[in-house]
């Protein structure tokens, strides 16, 4: 499927299969490394975890407003069980 453009309009289709391994919504997105490959995610195995320590905090200097904190957290998507992810490569990409 490719996206059309129209008057600045970008027209991207989404399709649903309903077949005998189950339900599959496909979604294209614009952010894929290269348009011919693809992936399946079964979005119940995927978790957001906090990456390395998790959150920090590091103090701020008091400028007479009160104590301050600097927060920072990094998180990250764990797929889960490897076997429900699938990526669609041909073997010509």
């Amino acid at each position: 499927m490719n996206g059309t453009s129209t008057d600045r309009t970008v027209k991207r289709g989404v399709r649903y299969y309903d077949g005998s391994f189950g339900y599959v919504e496909l979604i294209i997105d614009d952010f894929l490394p290269t348009s011919r490959w693809g992936y399946l995610l079964d979005l119940t195995q995927m978790e957001w975890l906090p990456y390395g320590s998790g959150a920090q905090k590091t103090p701020l200097p008091n400028l007479g407003g009160g104590p301050r904190e600097l927060v920072t957290f990094i998180g990250a998507f764990k797929p889960g069980d490897v076997r429900a992810q699938i990526l669609i490569k041909p073997s010509d990409a």
